[in-house]
């Protein structure tokens, strides 16, 4: 550092001198309105930048016999004539490599800005790594191919909207069957009823209830337990044939032969 004449030429009331460190193509001396500028010293900290290199001791790296910088960092060499050295922290690690324990791992999981993973970033010791989905490949980078669906995944996703699309078809069919067939026996039970009525067979019924024993009972069979008794009227159970129809042989439940004739008309 200089001054002019030394500093000996110099008013004795203000021997005091002044200086700053500052990049000295960056500072501009606009002559003695800078010592009456009130701002002279905001527009120099606002413009003229200052860089400190510095460096611990002045041996290099290779001189010391125990590692100089703590965990996770590494020891560089000054380029200066004074020697002297620092440290510095692996990629991947922040904090102070100075001191116990050393730079710590970075999470670059925890914020997107430091990492280009497309999908899922796993956090690993120093770095990290990127991951698809499950069924997706590619290099799983923002700026490269990113994450893309397999074909063998396509072809997955194709079979299970025509697996679920036939088995919903079917489950409709079963449904629609159910039902038909539900309605149509409905109709057929209101169907008998109505020919029983037509026939006169309440009238029958009332007409037996009066006239029957009581210690006898008379029962009108439904058209199940006539095929039941008559093996759905097989051919080994024909007695006979007549104009008006075939007489049957009746087995019941409880052993019981009774006589079955089936209507021609019912035929």
């Amino acid at each position: 550092m200089d001054t002019i004449d030394n500093h000996t030429d110099v008013l004795p009331f203000n021997p005091c001198s002044y200086a700053f460190f500052g990049e000295e193509n960056r500072f501009v001396f606009r002559g003695l309105s800078d010592f009456s500028d009130h701002n002279f010293m905001d527009r120099v900290l606002d413009t003229v930048p200052t860089v400190l290199d510095w460096g611990i001791g002045n041996k290099t790296c290779a001189d010391h016999v125990e590692r100089p910088c703590k965990g996770n960092s590494f020891c560089v060499d000054l380029d200066v004539k004074l020697g002297g050295y620092n440290c510095r922290c692996e990629n991947g690690y922040e904090g102070n490599p100075y001191m116990d324990p050393g730079c710590t791992d970075i999470d670059e999981f925890l914020d997107p800005n430091l990492h280009n993973c497309e999908k899922i970033c796993v956090n690993t010791p120093g770095s990290y790594n990127c991951r698809c989905l499950q069924g997706e490949f590619g290099d799983r980078r923002k700026n490269g191919t990113g994450c893309n669906p397999t074909s063998s995944s396509s072809q997955y996703a194709i079979t299970k909207v025509a697996l679920g699309t036939g088995f919903g078809f079917l489950a409709i069919v079963i449904a629609a069957t159910w039902i038909y067939f539900s309605l149509k026996k409905r109709k057929l039970i209101k169907l008998r009823e109505k020919f029983f009525k037509q026939n006169g067979g309440f009238l029958m019924k009332q007409q037996i209830s009066s006239l029957e024993d009581p210690m006898d009972s008379t029962k009108i069979f439904t058209e199940e337990e006539l095929e039941k008794a008559t093996n759905n009227y097989a051919e080994d159970r024909i007695l006979g044939r007549g104009g008006y129809g075939t007489v049957y042989k009746g087995v019941l439940p409880e052993k019981r032969i009774i006589a079955i004739k089936k209507s021609r008309v019912m035929e």
